[in-house]
């Protein structure tokens, strides 16, 4: 989609940018996880069940309704998630399907789909989209192997335990 087109569409004043870009700056450096997350979410981005993302990530305060973050997906420290290229024009979503992991240091760029369960390397750039139970390494990533199946902790927010589990 067009940078110009998807602004016109998509007016903000410049209070609710400063409002945007002021909590996604408090959230990047936030140490308490469960108000990070509120944060993230106060920002617009879009976030299902149970997600980790972890401090210092620098996740897009212009346009932040365009990334998707699924349950139990998890972004480490240091992730870059952009959803402009102002090279290009372009302004694209950006989508971390369900139990997908992301390495510390990597870069998702404008229009990436993190396919179901699949797992980012640390110090990635990922330009294209990653397919589901895959695993991406290097700079651009590139498929290195494929991984068995889903199978992360959940946690039992009833009595705090976690327990693994096959989903």
């Amino acid at each position: 989609m067009d940078r110009v087109e998807y602004e016109r569409d998509h007016r903000k004043t410049k209070g609710r940018l400063l409002f945007q870009k002021t909590l996604n700056l408090i959230a990047k450096n936030m140490i308490y996880p469960p108000l990070r997350y509120k944060l993230y979410r106060a920002t617009g981005i879009k976030t299902h069940g149970y997600v980790e993302i972890m401090m210092g990530c620098y996740i897009e305060d212009y346009f932040p309704e365009l990334i998707k973050i699924e349950e139990h997906a998890g972004i480490s420290f240091n992730v870059i998630m952009f959803v402009i290229d102002d090279h290009r024009g372009i302004v694209a979503p950006i989508t971390i399907s369900k139990g997908a992991y992301v390495g510390a240091g990597s870069m998702i760029l404008p229009g990436v789909i993190v396919g179901e369960n699949a797992v980012v390397g640390a110090g990635s750039v990922v330009t294209k989209d990653v397919p589901p139970n895959t695993v991406v390494v290097g700079v651009p990533a590139k498929k290195l192997r494929m991984v068995e199946g889903p199978s992360w902790k959940k946690i039992n927010r009833k009595d705090g335990t976690i327990s693994r589990e096959e989903i």
